[in-house]
Order: structure tokens, then sequence, then C-alpha cells
């Protein structure tokens, strides 16, 4: 064997500094085995990597020991000792320890919002994971500030001072073109006025739109007032010009009778002359129209948008059906010439925004589209082969995608923050728009994979591909079903959270208050309490990474309900974990009543105190004439726990029974609605 391996060439020369155990010699001997033998080629390699990973490994322990006995035996700690020595002598007879909820990312900067020092803060954090409640408990925090300050240096967009530059449009490279500026008189008008321009701007945009939004089932009324809520397909209409009570129809003949049906919406008259002096001074749609636009009455009867019940919060929604991709079908803009038959602009046609928001577009400028794709179906010939052939090449607007363009615009365009109610509109309008082409691009791609199926012999597959949308479309079946199995999957491995977590946006945020025109409310700029949440959202991560131990796990959920407000429910789990006897030391039910909280009982009183017109009429609490969640609590000088493995928390005073659990420390650095909760099973997750 040894003759054999002399002759053997050094199949490759090793650049490994030699080691005590394996040598020079022997890598060469090790190479040379794997020649004649391929089948020891990968024991070979992996016994040579775990002697790497044990040299390793034995270098940063040796060089971590030098270090700490290196290091001076000095320890820096706000906690006062007398209560950490009372915790510690704390022995009750079977401590059962709590998990607690990790946050699920950590946010932007943090550091310094409360009195000790970045150092001291993270230092203390490693010194004492064992006792990080009662560092928590004894935390003084001051509250989380943000402003309007910046701006975005490629697209102008206002940004927050906790926001990065460039994230608006990626640093440039997702930037749709600029709209052109209003007429000086009309911006000047906008700057000066003191009409509550975003309660009306919905029906001062129908009085001057070109195309009529339209819905083909009608409306949905639930048994509680609700937002704008439809049914069936949404679609833009341009409505007949000869007969009708409509913006077209008083553009051309009737301007004395858009005056009328502004007195009957209450829209003031001041409102209506400067837009329509804006129109005709820039808009080239009505210039068109005017000389060579006729249409004849269609068969099918207009539809418009009402809104019959006042919604709960103002918003506006959409209900878009995805689960079956059978009956997706894209909307069109119905144009009729006379003497001839219908012609249809495609819903990604740029004409498309502009023609429904001449607020927004009062110079006609096109919106994202398809290139040639509105003008080509307005043609004579086969419409129906041109956007057939364009969908397929779909090349996109100035290089971006639907999404994109949305965001720059409302982002970098402060007309959208004028318009509020509008801007809800457009808002519902675009993602509608944009959910539906992604339905039918599945729709389409199904119908493709399944042409290789045979229906009678595999039926099966062939429904699934046909019917059912992926895991990649967002809120689907499927979607869904991978996020909760992803979430179990973490309570297996590392086991069940500590504390649920609900934190709900405060409308009366200073970052909220003075981003709005006067006479605004909060659902009339979307993005402004959006942004305001998301980054408040992160911070509150942030500090619970920095505060609460060693975070395991953090599941986040943000949710949009009929409250109006973002908020976002947070599923926590930290090591250690605290002891019962340590609940009441971070978590309270109860109002503070030392001076020295007043700023935290003025706060818990905004937000943390149940409505006690809860049982009066329908509510989200109301359970057969039973608060749902039991207020208000019964008096308890302690805190328990019950058989269902529900925690009590102690409420000593008939003013604690309405209070809701809270956390000190979160309330003051966020000052909102923040809901603390301690988890003593899995049941959460299906809860």
């Amino acid at each position: 064997m040894t003759a054999v391996l002399a002759e053997l060439p050094v199949v490759c020369e090793p650049r490994l500094r030699p080691t005590r155990r394996w040598g020079r010699c022997h890598y060469q001997t090790v190479f040379a085995l794997a020649v004649l033998d391929p089948g020891l080629q990968r024991s070979i390699v992996c016994a040579m990597i775990q002697e790497v990973v044990l040299l390793l490994i034995s270098y940063v322990s040796r060089r971590t020991r030098r270090q700490r006995s290196s290091r001076p035996n000095r320890r820096q700690s706000s906690v006062d000792s007398q209560s950490l020595q009372n915790l510690q002598n704390l022995h009750p007879p079977a401590p059962s320890p709590l998990p607690i909820a990790p946050p699920g990312g950590g946010g932007g900067g943090g550091e310094g919002q409360d009195h000790l020092s970045g150092s001291q803060d993270r230092a203390l954090s490693r010194r004492e994971d064992s006792n990080w409640w009662v560092h928590l408990a004894r935390l003084r925090v001051r509250p989380f500030q943000q402003t309007w300050t910046g701006r975005c240096a490629f697209c102008d967009a206002l940004l927050l001072s906790t926001e990065k530059g460039g994230w608006c449009c990626s640093n440039g490279k997702q930037t749709a073109p600029k709209l052109p500026p209003y007429p000086p008189d009309f911006q000047r008008w906008l700057d000066t006025t003191a009409l509550p321009l975003s309660a009306f701007s919905r029906r001062l945009n129908y009085l001057f739109a070109f195309s009529a939004l339209g819905v083909t089932e009608g409306f949905v009324h639930f048994g509680v007032p609700s937002d704008v809520v439809v049914a069936g397909r949404v679609y833009h209409r341009l409505l007949n010009l000869s007969s009708g009570d409509h913006s077209m129809r008083w553009f051309l003949y009737d301007e004395a009778a858009r005056t009328d049906k502004a007195l009957v919406t209450k829209v003031p008259l001041t409102a209506v002359h400067q837009v329509r002096r804006l129109l005709q001074s820039v808009n080239p749609y009505l210039s068109s129209i005017r000389h060579a636009l006729q249409q004849v009455p269609s068969e099918a009867t207009p539809l418009a948008v009402e809104l019959r019940d006042s919604p709960a919060s103002g918003e506006i929604a959409a209900i878009i059906n995805t689960q079956n991709l059978n009956t997706v079908d894209c909307r069109k803009v119905v144009f009729f010439r006379h003497g001839g038959r219908a012609q249809f602009v495609h819903v990604l046609s740029r004409h498309y925004e502009p023609l429904q928001n001449p607020l927004f577009f009062p110079h006609g400028t096109p919106g994202w589209g398809v290139p040639g794709l509105g003008d080509a179906s307005l043609r004579e010939g086969d419409a129906t082969a041109t956007e057939t052939g364009a969908r397929m090449r779909m090349p996109e607007t100035c290089g971006l995608s639907q999404l994109q363009w949305c965001r720059s615009m409302l982002l970098a365009e402060p007309r959208f923050l004028i318009f509020g109610r509008l801007t809800c509109e457009y808002l519902v309008d675009m993602y509608s728009r944009i959910e539906e082409m992604n339905l039918d691009y599945l729709r389409r791609a199904r119908s493709l994979q399944s042409s290789g199926f045979d229906p009678a012999t595999d039926s099966l597959a062939y429904d699934h591909l046909r019917n059912r949308l992926p895991a990649n479309f967002t809120v689907s079946r499927a979607w869904t079903s991978d996020h909760v199995a992803d979430a179990l999957a973490l309570a297996r491995r590392f086991g069940k959270p500590a504390f649920f977590i609900t934190m709900t946006t405060n409308p009366g945020w200073p970052d909220i208050v003075s981003a709005l025109r006067s006479g605004q409310h909060f659902t009339d700029a979307p993005t402004v309490a959006c942004r305001a949440f998301h980054m408040r959202l992160q911070h509150l991560k942030a500090f619970i990474k920095r505060h609460f131990g060693r975070v395991m796990y953090a599941i986040t959920v943000v949710e949009f309900q009929k409250r109006g407000l973002p908020h976002a429910h947070m599923l926590i789990k930290v090591s250690p974990e605290p002891t019962i006897d340590a609940l009441d030391a971070i978590i309270s039910a109860e109002l503070p009543r030392s001076p020295a909280d007043a700023a935290l009982r003025a706060s818990v009183l905004r937000t943390n105190i149940h409505s006690r017109n809860h049982l009066k009429g329908p509510s989200y609490c109301n359970r057969d004439g039973r608060c749902r969640f039991g207020f208000p609590h019964p008096l308890s000088r302690r805190t328990t726990f019950d058989p269902q493995g529900r925690i009590h928390f102690r409420h000593r005073e008939e003013e604690d029974a309405w209070v809701v659990p809270y956390m000190p420390s979160l309330i003051l650095y966020m000052d909102c609605h923040i809901n603390v909760d301690v988890c003593l099973s899995v049941n959460i997750f299906i809860e």
C-alpha cells in the first residue's frame, strides 16, 4: 500500500496551514486514497470539516475565557438592589414559568428612548437575563416621538424622521413621472380655502368625472353599520350623452343642472366653479368630447356607486371574490360611437385613471397601463385580439408595476392628501384593479397547466389547477394555511407563547395630527395613519427585543377591521420566562393612583378603558346581552387563574373594573391602546 501511495501524484495541494493532527503528508495521503476509492471521499471530507469546526470552537472558547478573566468586576445596573433581593427570596411551591410573545421583526432605532443609555441597557440585558422583568418594572420610559421633517432626495416625498431616505422609491428606481402642477389660480385657492375639501371630494369629483364607477350585483348591507361594500364586478362606464343626469351631459348641454345637483349633494358652489374653470382650461378630454364624441343609449341601465348607510369608521372598501378562478373577468370602460358598435378600452388602458379622477389628473395625464393598448382598442377592428396580445406581452409603464406606480403617486404627490375621501376611493379602485389582473393571470396560467390533464381520468388534479389559488396569492386558502403551519411549527419547537399583545393606532398621535389639513379626519389620510403606525410598531418590537430578555420567536399580524384603525396582534416568547409572582410587577389592570404616575394614569384613562356602553346596541363584545370579555371585572385582591387556564388580574378598587390589562412601560412608550394578556396554553393559536 505504501508503494502504491508513493507512486501516485498529489491530486490536490491543500492550502490550509498544517495543524498538530493533520500534517501536509497526511493530506496528500488522504487525497490519494480518495482517488483509489471514490467511495471514501464523502466520509473523509466530513471528517476534515468536523476537525476544522472543533479547532474553531476551541479557539473561540480560549479567547472568551481570556477576555472574561481580564474584564474588571464592575456591575452597571439601575435595578434597585433591594427589589432584586426581594424577588430572589420568592420561592413559590411550584412556580410555573410563563412564556413571553416575541416581536416579529427588529424595527429601527429606538435606542435612547428611555433614561438608560444604550450601553447600560445592553450590558444590563446581558447580565440580568434571569431578572429582566425586574429591570422592566423599574424602567423609566420616555414617550416615542417622530416628526415629518425630511424629504426624499429622489422623489421629494415627505418622510418621517424615523424613515430611511429612499425607501419610498427604492432610491429613485421606482419613481413615476411627476404630474403637471395645478394652474396657479387653482393652487392658490387650494392653499387658502377654508372649505373641508376632503369631506366632499368624492361628490365633487362625481360632478365632473367622465365615467361612472359601477357595480354589477348591487350593495351588501350587514346588520351593523359598515364601510362601502359592493358585490360583483366593479367597472367604469362612459354614460349616455342623450339622456340621464350625469357630468357628461352637463358638460355638453346643461351646466345649470350641475349646479342643482351640487346643491342637492351639499357641495359648495365655490368649489364647483373652481373645478369647472380648471377643467375647461387644461383638460383635453373635455374639448375632445365636445367636438367628436356622440353616444347612443345602451340597453344596459347605468349603475353608479351610492353610499346608502353611514360607515362605522369612514373608510371605503371593496370585496373581491377570490375563491373561483373561472369567474375572473377584467373590467372595461365602454364607449359608444354614433352609428357603430361598442368599442372597449381595457382596464389596463392609460386612460382609465384620468377619465374617472379629473381632480387628480386635470391635464388628462395618462395613468398606468400597457403602452398603446388604449389607443389600439379604440380603433376599428378586433379589439379582443389586440387586448389579448397586449396582455400576454404586459410591458409596464415606465418600468413600474401597478403597485409601484400607485405607491409612487400616493407618496410623492401632495394632491392625494388634499382630497382625502377621493383618495380612499382611488385606493380601493386601483388595488381592486391590481387584484383582478393577478387573478386573470393565474386563470390563464392554470388554464395552460390543466390543458395536459384529462378531466375524465384526472378530475382531482384538473379541478385543483382550475379552481384553487396558489400559496403565493395573498389571503388565499393555501397562503393562510402556510402561515398557520409556520406559527404552529414555532409553538411545537419552542413551546407556547407567554404574552398576547394587541397594539391599536392612536388617532391623536402628533405625527398623525400634524399631517392632516384643517377639518380632515384620520381616515382621509390613510397613507399617513398607516406609515405612522408601521414605524411605531417596528420601534415597539425593538423595545421588546431590548428589554424582554432573549426573544425566542415573535408572530405579528396586522389587521384593518371595522374599528377603522390599523392594529397588530403579537405573540411573544422570551427566555427566561417570568414567574407567576412577577406578573403583577410588569402587568397591571388597575388605574395608577400615585401622584408620580399622573402621566401614566392619564394615558390609561385615554386608551385602555373599556366602554361602559358596550351592551347598548350591537357591538363586538355583546354576546347575548353579556360582554364576551367579562367587563366589568369583579374585584379581587390578587391575581388568580381559573380552571380553563385564563388569568384574572387583580382589581382592588371599583374604578379598576373597566381597565384593560396593560404594561406601564409600553403604554408610556407608545401612548396608545396596548392590551397585554398572558398565554397559558396553545389555544391562543385557535382563538
